[in-house]
């Protein structure tokens, strides 16, 4: 699942929005800021793991703060996957003027290119886990 605005689509409101699908066969309705998004890989481990969804909001860049998990387009720039577009849910670790920089809490160094405030697409705000073992971590 990519970002979205639920499963179902269904509009209960001016603000409302029925997730029921997302929260495997709960019902439940959020507001329609809120966007799921499904993780993969494991370079957020063990905050996040493969099918863990993500609960993201969009925010001005300027709200962003060091230690947020954040949404974002990254353009591959160099070799074989150049040209190519990923969502990418990293962490911030530093903030200049016209960007940040991030890195998988997993990995040993940090992402070699910042994110501008065109690439954010928003604050992760909330998770839910795939199973109980991520609970507790």
């Amino acid at each position: 699942m990519g970002p979205g605005n639920g499963s179902t689509g269904e509009n209960l409101g001016e603000n409302m929005v029925d997730w029921s699908g997302v929260f495997r066969g709960y019902q439940a309705y959020l507001d329609n800021s809120i966007s799921p998004a499904m993780t993969s890989g494991t370079s957020m481990a063990p905050a996040l793991r493969t099918g863990d969804t993500v609960l993201w909001v969009k925010v001005p860049f300027e709200n962003l703060r060091v230690g947020d998990i954040i949404i974002y387009r990254h353009t591959v720039t160099v070799g074989e996957n150049r040209g190519q577009t990923f969502i990418v849910i990293h962490r911030v670790i530093n903030i200049i003027e016209d960007g940040a920089f991030t890195k998988g809490d997993n990995m040993a160094s940090s992402d070699a290119y910042k994110v501008t405030p065109g690439d954010l697409m928003g604050l992760v705000r909330g998770v839910l886990f795939t199973s109980s073992k991520s609970w507790g971590r």
